[in-house]
């Protein structure tokens, strides 16, 4: 599994003292699409925080689940990809915070389900979707939305190398 480090500022583990994991899933089916949320003028990975006490694994299904309407099985997943941040007085001064964003490729042709999703309330109110894109548009299709948000130039360089990890691993196989 590969993992890239982030941590210009070179933080210790001593001086973390908040710790954020998250669980992002790369939904693939059969056509060679990926199943993207949008929102905000920003694509995302479908997935999210791990609550106290919970596994990755349980993070993800939770996840997928709440954001497509997917319950996935422990055979259509694996993980392969793992960035971890260290981030000095974030998101306020004084905290120094430890991202850890698991990235797992899951293959299913099960189609979203809105009837089965579960969105917070901030996914409802800036009107959260799902689409579908062939995996040979990805770029382009960030691309498409890269000024629509500032955050996307933050988040899509990051998404498009998790896609060039996956694109790795699946030229290994």
């Amino acid at each position: 599994m590969k993992e890239v480090v982030h941590n210009k500022h070179n933080l210790k583990e001593e001086e973390i003292n908040k710790r954020v994991y998250r669980a992002r899933a790369l939904i693939i089916n059969s056509n060679n699409e990926i199943l993207l949320g949008f929102c905000k003028n920003t694509y995302q990975f479908p997935g999210g925080y791990s609550e106290d006490g919970e596994t990755l694994s349980e993070c993800l299904k939770r996840e997928v689940l709440e954001e497509t309407g997917i319950a996935i099985e422990d055979k259509e997943y694996m993980p392969f990809y793992v960035i971890k941040h260290y981030n000095p007085n974030h998101p306020e001064e004084g905290i120094n915070r430890y991202t850890e964003l698991n990235y797992f490729v899951v293959f299913t042709n099960q189609k979203y389900n809105i009837d089965k999703m579960n969105l917070d309330e901030g996914e409802k109110e800036n009107n959260f979707e799902l689409r579908y894109v062939k995996l040979e548009e990805f770029e382009k299709t960030l691309n498409s939305t890269l000024k629509d948000n500032r955050k996307n130039e933050i988040v899509y360089p990051e998404m498009i190398d998790v896609m060039k990890a996956y694109s790795e691993l699946k030229n290994c196989e």
